[in-house]
């Protein structure tokens, strides 16, 4: 049985961010890493991260459902796991954010989608709305994942909205240069240790992960470590110094 895991990831890359505890002003910006996503990878971590935003080819509609269609075959290169970036001037909300949760067609997709303000699950409406869109990349190898955090100190933050059962693993690595070897900043490993750790997320809940050292790039591991269920997962790195 697939167990589903609802994630978004986000980073954002951010002048004045807090750092070790300090507060300071956000004035960065976000890139989503990954956005309302199924997560079906169990015993060991999978790296995921959204590509560069395409321009979706045909009007798109829904009525106060997740089912989103169109006239056109706009979803031919849209799969499982990419992000939707909807605008309809006449609809409210005028922008939803939303994973593809499931493809009938080139013409045919169920979105997931969650309220800004309550975070619940939520259906849409909106008519010859036009999108955008991001495809999503996972794997297993050195190079999967990869979030461009271009130095400084930051800090990642890793929230679970809904919580079914079960238990979600999950770890961050950061390099100082493409290719270096990776780190792992959280869990901390203590030295001479090198196996990977993971924590572990039981129940809605909120961790923050604050650095100062400076690192290239970094990327978040997530795994099933149980299969039980439904679970949301938003994580936000923020950084400064850009």
């Amino acid at each position: 049985m697939l167990r589903h895991l609802r994630a978004l990831i986000a980073l954002t890359l951010a002048l004045g961010i807090a750092s070790s505890g300090q507060a300071q002003n956000n004035t960065g910006r976000q890139i989503r890493v990954m956005t309302l996503y199924d997560l079906s990878q169990t015993l060991t971590p999978t790296y995921c991260a959204l590509g560069v935003t395409k321009v979706g080819t045909a009007l798109i509609s829904a009525a106060a459902s997740n089912t989103i269609t169109s006239a056109g075959t706009p979803f031919a290169e849209v799969a499982v796991g990419d992000e939707l970036q909807i605008s309809s001037a006449t609809a409210s909300p005028t922008f939803y954010l939303v994973g593809v949760e499931a493809k009938a067609s080139s013409a045919s997709i169920t979105g997931a989608y969650r309220n800004p303000s309550t975070h619940a699950t939520s259906a849409m409406t909106f008519t010859n709305a036009t999108f955008q869109y991001r495809t999503l990349t996972c794997g297993t190898g050195n190079e999967n994942g990869i979030i461009p955090v271009n130095y400084g100190p930051f800090s990642i933050q890793v929230t679970t909205e809904r919580f079914a059962a079960g238990s979600i693993s999950w770890h961050i690595q950061c390099r100082t240069s493409t290719g270096a070897p990776w780190t792992q900043i959280s869990p901390a490993l203590v030295i001479p240790a090198s196996t990977a750790t993971y924590d572990s997320i039981t129940a809605v809940s909120s961790y923050s992960v604050a650095t100062a050292s400076p690192f290239s790039e970094c990327r978040v591991g997530l795994f099933l470590a149980a299969d039980a269920g439904v679970q949301a997962v938003s994580v936000t790195a923020s950084m400064r110094n850009q």
